[in-house]
Protein backbone atom coordinates (compact mmCIF):
# COMPACT_ATOMS: atom_id res chain seq x y z
CA UNK A 1 0.00 0.00 0.00
CA UNK A 2 2.56 2.26 0.74
CA UNK A 3 3.91 2.08 -2.76
CA UNK A 4 0.56 2.76 -3.92
CA UNK A 5 0.08 5.66 -2.86
CA UNK A 6 3.57 7.36 -4.85
CA UNK A 7 2.65 5.59 -7.79
CA UNK A 8 -0.75 6.83 -8.17
CA UNK A 9 0.18 10.22 -7.77
CA UNK A 10 2.88 9.69 -10.27
CA UNK A 11 -0.55 9.08 -12.50
CA UNK A 12 -2.29 11.87 -11.91
CA UNK A 13 0.94 13.84 -12.74
CA UNK A 14 1.15 12.42 -16.32
CA UNK A 15 -2.05 13.01 -16.76
CA UNK A 16 -2.18 16.58 -16.26
CA UNK A 17 0.99 16.64 -18.42
CA UNK A 18 -0.86 15.92 -21.59
CA UNK A 19 -0.88 19.01 -24.29
CA UNK A 20 1.17 20.90 -21.87
CA UNK A 21 3.90 22.55 -23.77
CA UNK A 22 7.08 20.97 -24.93
CA UNK A 23 6.62 17.76 -22.57
CA UNK A 24 5.30 15.59 -25.46
CA UNK A 25 2.86 13.70 -23.25
CA UNK A 26 -0.03 11.80 -25.28
CA UNK A 27 -2.49 9.68 -23.33
CA UNK A 28 -0.61 6.20 -24.57
CA UNK A 29 2.47 7.73 -22.47
CA UNK A 30 -0.17 8.40 -19.26
CA UNK A 31 -1.77 4.21 -20.37
CA UNK A 32 2.16 3.30 -20.08
CA UNK A 33 2.59 4.77 -16.54
CA UNK A 34 -0.66 3.29 -15.32
CA UNK A 35 0.77 -0.17 -16.58
CA UNK A 36 4.32 0.23 -15.18
CA UNK A 37 2.68 1.19 -12.08
CA UNK A 38 0.35 -1.86 -12.46
CA UNK A 39 3.40 -4.15 -12.95
CA UNK A 40 4.87 -2.64 -9.96
CA UNK A 41 1.81 -2.99 -7.58
CA UNK A 42 1.64 -6.96 -9.20
CA UNK A 43 5.13 -7.54 -8.02
CA UNK A 44 5.12 -6.40 -4.69
CA UNK A 45 1.79 -8.26 -4.43
CA UNK A 46 3.09 -11.24 -5.57
CA UNK A 47 6.27 -10.89 -3.94
CA UNK A 48 5.38 -10.59 -0.28
CA UNK A 49 5.16 -13.86 1.26
CA UNK A 50 8.81 -14.21 0.27
CA UNK A 51 10.67 -10.57 1.01
CA UNK A 52 14.14 -12.10 0.67
CA UNK A 53 13.10 -13.07 -3.15
CA UNK A 54 11.62 -10.06 -3.46
CA UNK A 55 14.47 -8.08 -2.75
CA UNK A 56 16.89 -10.39 -4.69
CA UNK A 57 14.63 -9.42 -7.77
CA UNK A 58 15.68 -5.62 -7.45
CA UNK A 59 19.35 -5.99 -9.49
CA UNK A 60 17.94 -7.57 -12.58
CA UNK A 61 14.90 -4.83 -12.28
CA UNK A 62 17.17 -2.44 -12.61
CA UNK A 63 19.42 -4.01 -15.35
CA UNK A 64 15.98 -4.30 -17.18
CA UNK A 65 15.73 -0.36 -16.26
CA UNK A 66 18.73 0.59 -17.45
CA UNK A 67 18.20 -0.71 -21.09
CA UNK A 68 14.64 -0.34 -21.12
CA UNK A 69 13.96 3.69 -22.40
CA UNK A 70 16.04 2.65 -25.18
CA UNK A 71 13.48 0.29 -26.62
CA UNK A 72 10.40 1.89 -28.46
CA UNK A 73 7.07 2.02 -26.25
CA UNK A 74 5.37 -0.56 -27.28
CA UNK A 75 8.41 -2.93 -26.83
CA UNK A 76 8.05 -1.41 -23.21
CA UNK A 77 4.53 -2.22 -22.64
CA UNK A 78 5.43 -5.99 -24.10
CA UNK A 79 8.01 -6.04 -21.39
CA UNK A 80 5.99 -4.63 -18.28
CA UNK A 81 3.28 -7.46 -19.28
CA UNK A 82 5.44 -10.02 -19.66
CA UNK A 83 7.33 -9.40 -16.45
CA UNK A 84 3.50 -8.88 -14.85
CA UNK A 85 3.07 -12.39 -16.29
CA UNK A 86 5.88 -14.23 -15.28
CA UNK A 87 5.74 -12.58 -11.85
CA UNK A 88 2.61 -14.11 -10.99
CA UNK A 89 3.30 -17.45 -12.52
CA UNK A 90 6.34 -18.21 -10.82
CA UNK A 91 6.63 -15.48 -7.51
CA UNK A 92 9.87 -14.60 -5.55
CA UNK A 93 12.68 -12.78 -7.66
CA UNK A 94 10.58 -12.50 -10.43
CA UNK A 95 8.20 -10.39 -8.33
CA UNK A 96 10.79 -8.17 -7.21
CA UNK A 97 12.39 -7.35 -10.89
CA UNK A 98 8.56 -7.08 -12.22
CA UNK A 99 8.07 -4.60 -9.02
CA UNK A 100 11.62 -2.80 -9.52
CA UNK A 101 11.03 -2.39 -13.71
CA UNK A 102 7.21 -1.16 -13.02
CA UNK A 103 8.49 1.30 -10.71
CA UNK A 104 11.49 2.94 -12.26
CA UNK A 105 9.89 3.15 -15.58
CA UNK A 106 6.79 5.45 -13.61
CA UNK A 107 9.60 7.04 -12.50
CA UNK A 108 11.73 7.83 -15.96
CA UNK A 109 8.49 8.83 -17.44
CA UNK A 110 7.59 11.45 -14.27
CA UNK A 111 10.68 12.78 -14.39
CA UNK A 112 11.31 13.69 -17.88
CA UNK A 113 11.92 16.88 -18.45
CA UNK A 114 10.01 19.49 -21.42
CA UNK A 115 12.24 19.56 -24.62
CA UNK A 116 13.03 23.51 -23.88
CA UNK A 117 13.12 24.69 -20.64
CA UNK A 118 13.02 28.91 -20.11
CA UNK A 119 14.79 29.96 -17.49
CA UNK A 120 15.56 33.37 -16.20
CA UNK A 121 18.71 33.78 -17.54
CA UNK A 122 19.15 31.55 -20.20
CA UNK A 123 17.17 28.31 -22.37
CA UNK A 124 18.17 24.71 -21.57
CA UNK A 125 16.93 22.27 -24.35
CA UNK A 126 17.12 18.53 -25.21
CA UNK A 127 15.99 16.14 -28.33
CA UNK A 128 13.03 15.36 -26.45
CA UNK A 129 11.83 12.54 -24.10
CA UNK A 130 12.74 8.92 -24.35
CA UNK A 131 9.67 7.67 -26.00
CA UNK A 132 10.20 9.92 -29.13
CA UNK A 133 12.68 8.54 -31.50
CA UNK A 134 15.22 10.78 -31.89
CA UNK A 135 18.15 10.79 -34.53
CA UNK A 136 21.65 10.30 -34.00
CA UNK A 137 22.63 13.43 -33.17
CA UNK A 138 20.45 16.57 -32.16
CA UNK A 139 20.93 19.98 -32.46
CA UNK A 140 19.60 23.29 -31.31
CA UNK A 141 20.13 27.09 -31.55
CA UNK A 142 18.93 30.60 -30.38
CA UNK A 143 19.74 34.02 -29.68
CA UNK A 144 19.43 36.06 -26.69
CA UNK A 145 18.70 39.83 -25.62
CA UNK A 146 18.67 41.88 -22.93
CA UNK A 147 16.38 41.34 -21.09
CA UNK A 148 15.47 37.63 -20.91
CA UNK A 149 14.47 37.02 -24.72
CA UNK A 150 15.35 34.30 -26.02
CA UNK A 151 14.28 32.36 -29.42
CA UNK A 152 15.89 29.53 -31.22
CA UNK A 153 15.36 26.12 -32.75
CA UNK A 154 15.63 22.38 -31.08
CA UNK A 155 15.36 19.35 -33.37
CA UNK A 156 13.32 16.61 -31.45
CA UNK A 157 13.12 13.29 -32.95
CA UNK A 158 12.38 13.87 -36.90
CA UNK A 159 11.01 17.53 -36.69
CA UNK A 160 12.81 20.72 -35.59
CA UNK A 161 10.80 23.30 -33.47
CA UNK A 162 10.97 27.08 -33.06
CA UNK A 163 10.58 28.40 -29.40
CA UNK A 164 10.59 31.68 -27.56
CA UNK A 165 11.10 32.79 -23.60
CA UNK A 166 10.42 35.68 -22.01
CA UNK A 167 10.82 36.66 -18.30
CA UNK A 168 11.33 32.33 -17.82
CA UNK A 169 8.56 31.60 -19.12
CA UNK A 170 7.89 29.12 -22.85
CA UNK A 171 5.78 31.89 -24.86
CA UNK A 172 5.92 29.75 -28.35
CA UNK A 173 6.78 26.61 -29.24
CA UNK A 174 5.93 25.05 -32.61
CA UNK A 175 6.82 22.63 -34.97
CA UNK A 176 9.23 24.79 -37.48
CA UNK A 177 9.52 22.34 -40.60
Amino acid sequence: MLLGLPLLAAVVVMGGRVGATARFVTWPIVVLTVLAAAVALVGVWVGLDRPGLLAAGVLPGLMVSYVLPAAPVIVVAGVLVGLAVLAVGVRGIAGGTAMTVGATMVLAVVMQGPAVECLESGVSSSSGPWWIRSPSSSSSSGTGVAGGGFSGTTQVGDHAYAYACADGRLTRFERAD
